[in-house]
């Protein structure tokens, strides 16, 4: 029973660990323990994101780009469409159902509003 309870326990720790852990193991901070969460400032909000994949409609109109990154990943963007991590040529971004989604390589990807 003992045993049990230590494998449980040692699995919720994983769990929670592995949240603030960059699924994009190209990036550079993916050793970075601080390096939770990937985040991007749209309209003077911050938001997150895992890049999960979003179910986008075809004619998804464009609302803007992330033009860069404006710090690193251990901190959250301070200004209108940058990023903590590296965005390349820039991340089209558009609103789909109230719901900022950015596009990564052909790849629609949801982010979340972060509460202040």
């Amino acid at each position: 029973m003992k045993t049990r309870w230590i494998a449980v326990a040692v699995t919720v720790l994983i769990l929670c660990l592995s949240a603030c852990i960059p699924i994009d193991p190209n990036d550079t901070g993916a050793t970075n323990p601080n390096t939770c969460p990937y985040g991007v400032m749209v309209d003077g909000r911050v938001y997150s994101t895992f890049f999960e994949p979003a179910q986008v409609p075809e004619d998804v109109q464009i609302a803007g780009t992330i033009q860069s990154r404006s710090t690193d990943i251990s901190s959250m963007p301070t200004e209108n469409d940058t990023a903590n991590f590296e965005v390349g040529e820039g991340l089209p971004y558009a609103f789909v159902d109230g719901v900022l989604i950015i596009q990564q390589d052909g790849q629609w990807y949801l982010c979340r509003l972060l509460e202040r």
